[in-house]
């Protein structure tokens, strides 16, 4: 049997790689919007890559649930619907609903102390929605991580990343931006007394109101337009 030293030294990152890293940014960071259609000959262009790698990273992406495929018409940012909207945080209220019951137990004052950290850095970028959302995936995938669980994290990273270009928009209002803060700080109290009935039913109430407030704002949109 082949041991792992004989299959050489590990390659080099891939075009279809480091394209994929830089429309996935955009669109996360909110440069690239929902519903807006990416131009493969474009991208290829500015990227100086043939558009072999474009087409593959875009699949990745599109794995990835950030954008799709419309048959005849391109690709474009994924414009999630109400009703996406909504079953994508159903799903996150069960998953990390659980994960932040088996990191619980797990929890050491250092980890807390460091999750209390990055909720007050949250505090000091309040005006700042891109740097805010940034600290605010750091603070949710900490907190999770300590379940231990690389699967569950990697699903439950998955759904964020679909809905974290309505995130940058919605918490834009800092009212909601404060009001998060104010529940990241409930939960890490319950986390402390390690009460995890609590803390799992604080994180789906968190949730909850987010997804109530990205509904609210995809409501009040006008319908796309397929001439776009």
């Amino acid at each position: 049997m082949q041991k792992l030293e004989d299959w050489g030294a590990p390659t080099y990152r891939t075009l279809q790689e480091l394209v994929a890293d830089r429309i996935r940014e955009a669109i996360l960071r909110g440069w690239l919007k929902p519903g807006q259609r990416l131009d493969q000959a474009e991208i290829a262009e500015r990227f100086q890559v043939s558009r072999m790698p474009v087409r593959e990273a875009l699949r990745t992406l599109e794995a990835e649930g950030l954008v799709r495929f419309l048959p005849h018409k391109g690709v474009e940012v994924c414009d999630l619907s109400v009703e996406e909207i909504e079953e994508i945080y159903q799903i996150r209220c069960v998953l990390e609903s659980m994960a932040i019951r088996l990191a619980i137990p797990k929890m050491t004052p250092e980890m807390l102390e460091n999750l209390k950290a990055l909720v007050n850095e949250m505090e000091e970028v309040i005006d700042d929605p891109l740097a805010w959302t940034t600290l605010n995936h750091r603070f949710h995938s900490e907190l999770y991580a300590i379940s231990g669980r690389p699967r569950l994290l990697g699903i439950i990273d998955s759904l964020r990343n679909t809905v974290q270009p309505y995130l940058v928009s919605d918490i834009s209002h800092p009212q909601r931006a404060r009001r998060a803060i104010q529940e990241h700080r409930a939960i890490l109290e319950a986390c402390e007394r390690g009460d995890a009935n609590a803390a799992s039913e604080l994180i789906v109430a968190h949730l909850q109101h987010v997804c109530d407030s990205l509904v609210h704002n995809r409501s009040r949109r006008p319908e796309r337009q397929e001439s776009r």
